[in-house]
């Protein structure tokens, strides 16, 4: 994966912000250039005590103007 050529641009908004003991998880909802409206939702994990480290996890979904909707998770540490 070449992570220096996105394969789409878009711009999203904060829609919610929900903080909890060891974790917090955000949900956004935008435009993605060639997929349409899209939403995603991802929660970051603290790993340790020091919440030095951690996991994402997530999911995302587009909707373009034909009405295709497309999936995905979101992993990484």
């Amino acid at each position: 994966m070449n992570l220096n050529t996105p394969i789409a641009e878009g711009t999203f908004q904060l829609t919610t912000t929900l903080v909890e003991e060891g974790q917090t998880t955000l949900s956004l909802e935008g435009h993605l250039s060639v997929y349409g409206k899209a939403w995603v939702t991802y929660t970051l994990r603290s790993g340790s005590e020091a919440r030095v480290a951690g996991t994402l996890v997530g999911n995302g979904r587009t909707l373009n103007d034909e009405g295709v909707m497309l999936a995905t998770e979101i992993t990484g540490v």
